[in-house]
């Protein structure tokens, strides 16, 4: 299925409208022969009409970009389970489709920073028994070097 801008539907629901339009003005002047009533009637239908369709396309774009808002809010609180719905074929699927995708980075960017701290972790646990090692060789080498001294110590006196 195409891509369908907002701008074409915008277009699309007010020819719409205008078809209404052009049909109620010609009922109403074939049925009253009154201009002035039928331009009026139609006026006060375009009116309706117009709020009618405005009201629903705002809304449905309003809804979209709410529920997109959202998402990023409890993103940003650290919720990355949030699924990003894609629904249309608009601009606004555009930004689902990043938005989503820049919510898989930033998951396997975390999956990569736990993984990388699960190493750092365990080469923290190696170098702590690597120097636990060297500190107990150390000792001994001190022992060792003292009992030397103290032996060299007693030669030294005989």
């Amino acid at each position: 299925m195409g891509r369908t801008s907002i701008k074409n539907k915008l277009i699309l629901s007010f020819l719409l409208l205008l078809l209404i339009l052009v049909a109620v003005v010609g009922l109403v002047n074939h049925l009253t022969d009154d201009f002035l009533l039928s331009q009026s009637i139609s006026a006060v239908l375009a009116m309706m009409a117009g709020i009618f369709f405005g009201s629903l396309f705002s809304r449905s774009l309003l809804d979209r970009l709410n529920r997109l808002r959202q998402a990023a809010r409890r993103i940003s609180q650290g919720d990355l389970t949030q699924a990003v719905e894609v629904r249309s074929h608009d601009e606004v699927r555009d930004l689902e489709i990043g938005f989503a995708g820049m919510l898989e980075e930033l998951r396997a960017m975390i999956a990569d920073m736990q993984h990388i701290a699960a190493e750092v972790q365990a080469t923290q646990g190696i170098l702590r028994q690597m120097v636990d090692q060297s500190a107990a060789s150390s000792r001994d080498i001190d022992n060792s070097a003292g009992a030397i001294a103290t032996v060299s110590e007693k030669q030294s006196l005989i």
